[in-house]
């Protein structure tokens, strides 16, 4: 089962990086000698990589009683449902 992020969130990233791309090539064409226009660059394809990625992964993925956050750096959590980890769950409540 995947637990998708929100197209609200998704869209947001989309359109942030396409606007940073476009102020970059507006500064590209209008021949501006700044160094600033690498740093719209920058952050026009970080958004644009967010959007690719959370477009691609979703925000959490659960198999097999693992719930698995998807992220760059992967973390896994076992679930209350099979009997080794609840019991290990309702000890740490105790």
């Amino acid at each position: 089962m995947h637990i998708k992020y929100s197209k609200k969130r998704l869209n947001y990233n989309l359109v942030f990086g396409l606007i940073w791309l476009l102020i970059f090539s507006a500064y590209l064409f209008l021949n501006s000698n700044s160094y600033l226009k690498f740093g719209y660059l920058f952050i026009g394809v970080l958004f644009l990589s967010t959007y690719i990625f959370e477009k691609s992964k979703h925000y959490l993925t659960i198999e097999n009683g693992v719930i698995s956050k998807n992220k760059l750096k992967f973390g896994k959590l076992q679930t209350p449902n099979s009997r080794k980890s609840r019991k290990n769950w309702l000890d740490q409540k105790n």
